[in-house]
């Protein structure tokens, strides 16, 4: 049995939520033949730089562009015409016939898109089983519905949009986004808050300035950098602060020496073990990236928005502010004066982060790997059309 799971790395989402996929397969059905793919073309020199640039030109340059062609009926039409971008079919295409995959998995539309059209027009006999797996918390129009076998929707809302589109019913789950299998166990967190000499009573919130790539945090740095030139006066020592700047190196040694004088704030660079800083913290405080979000509701944490987005990121914060777990303030100061006062506020807090907890579904992985079993083992669940 080989499992092909396509993404793309724009972003750092799509790859992840991939990851966990494996991960999750690997684990079930360990004699399965699991590959993972980026269909993004690579090119010599500048393969790390065109997905920083189509993000920070989406999210950061032309937001309000972006976000109104994404609730546009008429990005299924320009969705169209990328599929038909002969290096990213071609792509695809290979991909296809060198794997020759009895299941393909696509964490985004672009690729999950042209694998229906090539399964399309295969011989039946030869059709593999697609399961699209959608990692943000509203479904886009460049979705596809035809050829695709199943949906792991993320919420019930997303089920909803999918049958009021085509879909049929009983071949779509709301099973979450797939996070990695390490937010189903806390069990080092008290080790960890130890180590960072966190006291009974302490609070602790981790700002993500930045993640695996640069890109998609451009739009948020402004509002970063205003935040930490607040939290390290004296009158905010009271509150741990953890700044994870991710790959970014300018950024994070330009932070650590922001920060150099106050001990209430730490900085790292890349963190291996993200799933535990999460964990740990009582508030994290990020931008609304679907598998980012997601993780932070397996982890029960309160979240404070740095930005409300565009196009996608944009539908993730009004669904985490529509479920009562996500503060936003436009202005760095009174964002932090919102985080100061929830954090001062043990019982809302803590309902607040049950709530997270509820809206969390960190076994999404595991829920998917099955489903991608059970559909292989009993094809008559899907369609071929």
């Amino acid at each position: 049995m080989r499992i092909l799971i396509l993404y793309a790395s724009i972003g750092s989402g799509h790859r992840v939520s991939a990851n966990a996929i494996a991960e999750a397969l690997g684990n079930l059905a360990p004699e399965a033949e699991v590959i993972q793919e980026d269909v993004l073309i690579r090119l010599p020199a500048i393969d790390d730089v065109i997905p920083d640039v189509l993000s920070a030109l989406a999210l950061a340059v032309f937001p309000g562009v972006y976000d109104r062609l994404w609730s546009s009926e008429r990005l299924a039409e320009l969705a169209q015409s990328v599929y038909e971008l002969k290096p990213i079919r071609e792509r695809v295409q290979q991909l296809l016939t060198e794997h020759r995959p009895h299941v393909v998995i696509g964490t985004h539309a672009f690729p999950c898109a042209i694998a229906a059209e090539c399964k399309a027009a295969m011989p039946a006999a030869e059709r593999y089983t697609l399961i699209a797996v959608p990692t943000d918390y509203h479904l886009h129009p460049y979705w596809p519905v035809n050829h695709v076998d199943a949906y792991a929707a993320p919420t019930y809302t997303a089920r909803g949009e999918l049958i009021d589109r085509g879909f049929p019913e009983q071949q779509v789950r709301v099973l979450g986004i797939p996070i990695r299998p390490q937010f189903g166990d806390a069990s080092q967190v008290a080790r960890l808050r130890q180590q960072w000499d966190l006291q009974e009573g302490d609070k602790l919130v981790t700002l993500l300035a930045g993640g695996g790539r640069p890109g998609p945090y451009v739009g948020i740095l402004s509002k970063v950098l205003q935040i930490i030139n607040i939290i390290t006066e004296a009158r905010y020592a009271h509150i741990r602060w953890h700044i994870v700047c991710g790959r970014n190196s300018p950024i994070e040694a330009f932070v650590r020496r922001q920060t150099a004088d106050a001990a209430h704030v730490r900085v790292f660079g890349y963190v291996d073990d993200l799933p535990l800083h999460l964990q740990a913290s009582d508030l994290v405080a990020t931008k609304p990236g679907g598998l980012i979000i997601s993780e932070c509701l397996a982890a029960g944490k309160a979240i404070a928005l740095l930005s409300l987005g565009a196009g996608q990121e944009a539908a993730n914060a009004r669904f985490l502010q529509d479920m009562g777990v996500g503060l936003y303030a436009e202005n760095a100061q009174d964002l932090i004066r919102l985080i100061a006062e929830l954090l001062a506020d043990d019982s809302r807090l803590q309902r607040i982060s049950q709530r997270a907890q509820a809206l969390g579904r960190p076994r999404a992985a595991i829920e998917l790997a099955r489903w991608v079993l059970e559909l292989y083992r009993t094809p008559s669940h899907t369609q071929s059309s």
